[in-house]
């Protein structure tokens, strides 16, 4: 067993706008031209606390991904108890401790890869966008019909759920920055719906309200005498 301290400077900058994509090169033991064979290959990122990698790496798989808890409150339970340290049977043996600032994201490849590319979310700044968006939605459609309420959630949610299908990561981040503006949007249609019940105008004709009866109109006298009687109006 044996570790190796490997340092690169990243450019551009990582965490110093709102989102963006980080490339980060590895090692490749033995060199590119007789590479030693790797049976199994984990990268673990630490991000700062604010901050989300979103989405699953191309050729690698996602093994730790955020509870609703720790992405809704901006929860810093995501530091693993350095369980990175023993994942191949030994220890460090304090040679080199992981970093603990942060919070982790780790990612797997069987083989071994140069290089693992990922997005990254200021999570805040897209909570503020998303849901802000959705909560202008709402807004715009509390005077629909709940059948055409209902039929958007119902698409939404099943786009979501086939996305998922592809890249489940990517989902869950998109669904915690809406969450706010999704259950905004919900509590705005139910008061809608709620203080709406009971003043719907009258469709039959000048917006009176629902029971009262139409106006009588009553014909000029004679009238019907005439006609009854077939006779001519006196």
């Amino acid at each position: 067993l044996f570790v190796v301290q490997y340092r690169i400077a990243l450019a551009p900058i990582p965490f110093a706008t709102r989102g963006g994509s980080l490339l980060t090169r590895m090692p490749v033991l033995g060199g590119t031209n007789a590479p030693v064979p790797v049976q199994q290959f984990r990268v673990v990122l630490w991000v700062p606390d604010e901050f989300a990698l979103v989405g699953t790496p191309e050729h690698y798989e996602t093994w730790s991904r955020p509870s609703w808890r720790e992405l809704l409150w901006n929860g810093n339970s995501r530091r693993p108890d350095n369980p990175q340290d023993g994942w191949i049977g030994g220890s460090s043996g304090g040679v080199f401790d992981f970093p603990t600032e942060g919070h982790a994201y780790v990612y797997s490849n069987l083989g071994g890869r140069d290089r693992i590319q990922v997005q990254w979310w200021h999570l805040p700044f897209y909570t503020w966008i998303v849901s802000g968006a959705l909560v202008v939605i709402a807004v715009v459609l509390r005077n629909t019909t709940w059948e055409n309420k209902l039929t958007l959630l119902i698409v939404a949610a099943f786009l979501a759920a086939a996305y998922a299908l592809k890249d489940a990561d990517l989902v869950i981040h998109g669904l915690a920055v809406a969450a706010y503006g999704i259950a905004a949007m919900v509590a705005l249609w139910l008061i809608h719906g709620l203080l709406s019940v009971g003043r719907t105008p009258d469709r039959r004709g000048n917006g009176a309200p629902p029971g009262t009866p139409p106006a009588a109109v009553i014909p000029p006298p004679g009238i019907f005498d005439s006609v009854t009687l077939g006779l001519p109006k006196s």
